[in-house]
């Protein structure tokens, strides 16, 4: 069985000082999972950890949505973005903690099934139209296979890792975006293939496997 954690910090240009990144590395995991979470199900296993940094490091949840009504004077963000943020991400909530899927769906992740083993791909097209792609390293492996949406494309798509039974692997990358000021985010998704899942999973594991395409972003 596969587990995946996703974690993601997006921040903005006046965190991007020396103390802001120290204060973003302690958010990049691997985290406990939650001991409300149900570990039994089929699928793959997919827990989100999403967080955004506005000086200080906020859940998305508790940042956005747990306010249970605007408040102009103590919202840390404006009446549009609040609401813009609660009805994008009302299906996220859901999720959030912890679910069995066969879909999981990361940005720029791919996860196919062979055997007793699982190949994760890596690629950088992602649906954003204002989001800027800095050149990666790396190439598409399918770029002859007509069977893939990659055929042809000059973009990065390639295999990260493949993960036997027991074996582990994290992939990072980041993103720079546009959206009323420049925004920044960073991945780190962990991916343990293992017998049985417990709360310690992600913490436990040796990421011996590991993929790196953070770029420098201006």
């Amino acid at each position: 069985m596969l587990a995946i954690q996703k974690i993601r910090i997006v921040w903005d240009k006046k965190d991007r000082t020396p103390e802001g990144a120290a204060e973003r590395q302690k958010y990049l995991g691997p985290f406990k999972i939650k001991d409300s979470v149900c570990l039994e199900g089929d699928g793959i296993f997919i827990n989100h950890c999403d967080f955004i940094q506005d000086t200080k490091v906020y859940y998305f949840d508790v940042y956005f949505y747990e306010m249970s009504e605007f408040n102009a004077e103590t919202s840390p963000v404006p009446y549009d973005s609040f609401r813009r943020s609660l009805l994008h991400n009302r299906e996220y909530r859901a999720v959030k903690d912890g679910i069995f899927t066969d879909d999981p769906r990361i940005p720029s992740i791919i996860v196919t099934q062979e055997d007793g083993a699982y190949r994760i791909k890596w690629h950088s097209l992602i649906n954003c139209n204002n989001c800027y792609r800095p050149i990666r390293h790396g190439h598409n492996e399918d770029f002859n296979n007509r069977k893939s949406q990659f055929c042809g494309m000059n973009v990065t798509c390639e295999t990260a890792f493949i993960l036997n039974p027991g074996e582990s692997g994290v992939i990072e990358y980041n993103y720079r975006y546009s959206h009323e000021t420049q925004h920044y985010e960073r991945y780190c998704v962990y991916f343990v293939n293992t017998d049985k899942l417990d709360y310690n999973t992600f913490t436990k594991a040796d990421y011996k496997n590991k993929y790196d395409q953070t770029v420098v972003l201006f």
